[in-house]
This record gives C-alpha cells, structure tokens and sequence, in this order.
C-alpha cells in the first residue's frame, strides 16, 4: 500500500547466519538496499541487521508489491557472497539454501 510503513523481517533459513564475513556482508547488504529502495521508491525509515535476519521498516511510495525490494536485496547480495571469492560462505549458501 503507498504512502503506509511496513514492517518486513527477513529470516535466514533455519536461523543460519546470513552475514558470513560480518562487517562487509552487512555493507554490501546495505548498498544492495539502497539502491533498490531509490530504484522502487521505497522510503527506508529504520533497519535493523541481526546476524541471522534483517528488520526493515519501509513505505512504499507506489502500488508494486513491497515483497520486491527483499527479494532484490537477497539476489543481489547472495550473487556477491559467491564472487567474493570466500569459498566457505559460498559452500555454505549453495548447501543450506540461506534465506527463507
């Protein structure tokens, strides 16, 4: 709905860890959410990044499904935890199915 906040949770899946290496997980998370909330027009107003899930308090400014800007964020983030060249995040992400 444009123009009301929503409160979106995303979860690891079986409460696995989604930020393998801490700090730049969490910053590529974070430029990842960004650009699609200025890409979709979404207003970011808190966020909250726990190691297995991340809180997102967002509205929405148009009529599109706000499912949309998660689902982008996980896709794009996901593509960088394989090219970061960390061979035990990327076996971990390929074996556990990460994010549910």
């Amino acid at each position: 709905m444009p123009d009301y906040a929503e409160h979106i949770i995303q979860r690891g899946n079986n409460r696995q860890p989604i930020f393998f290496a801490c700090d730049e997980g969490i910053k590529a998370y974070a430029y990842w959410l960004r650009e699609y909330a200025e890409k979709f027009e979404v207003s970011i107003h808190a966020w909250v990044f726990m190691t297995n899930h991340v809180h997102l308090l967002c509205t929405p400014s148009n009529t599109f499904d706000i499912s949309i800007i998660p689902i982008s964020v996980l896709a794009s983030y996901g593509k960088g935890v394989f090219n970061t060249g960390d061979i035990e995040a990327a076996n971990r992400t390929a074996k556990n199915n990460v994010w549910i």
